[in-house]
């Protein structure tokens, strides 16, 4: 498993997880700007294009200098008794659920993640979702396997 150990048993995503949502973030920075400018053109609206790149420009910036926080601040923790997320620091999100009320785990891995090695775990409940990850691949179906053994299931391998 490629996860770091933080303070007792919580774990940080995998340092792909961060190179991930970077790519993640100029991808889709990429295609809205060009979405945007395609706009501005066919209604020859009164905006330089220049400026719908330079804003675009200046929110991928932002964004991508946010990531190396949102990487650092989420931390995790699952055991065959209990699912827990946190993420944050200033305004800190925790997520704790014990693992009998858990319906179903799924893991799932689009091609991206799949370059990376990673993928992404959902739990579901009769109450909504929550997601984990990016985590790799075989951490996540670890994860999954003990969600399933918490739960009283059965385990496929």
């Amino acid at each position: 498993m490629n996860t770091t150990h933080v303070q007792g048993d919580l774990f940080r995503l995998p340092m792909q997880a961060r190179t991930y949502r970077m790519v993640q973030a100029i991808g889709v920075a990429l295609l809205v700007t060009a979405v945007a400018c395609a706009i501005v053109v066919a209604f020859r609206l009164p905006v330089p294009v220049a400026a719908v790149v330079g804003v675009a420009g200046a929110v991928l910036g932002l964004d991508l200098s946010l990531i190396p926080f949102r990487h650092a601040w989420y931390r995790y923790r699952v055991t065959d008794r209990e699912f827990h997320v946190s993420r944050g620091r200033f305004v800190l999100r925790t997520i704790t659920v014990a693992v009998p009320r858990i319906l179903h785990a799924e893991v799932s891995q689009g091609p991206l993640l799949r370059v990376f090695g990673l993928a992404d775990v959902r739990i579901k409940m009769v109450l909504g979702d929550h997601d984990l990850g990016p985590v790799t691949a075989g951490e996540a179906e670890h994860i999954r396997q003990l969600i399933l053994l918490g739960s009283g299931r059965d385990v496929d391998n």
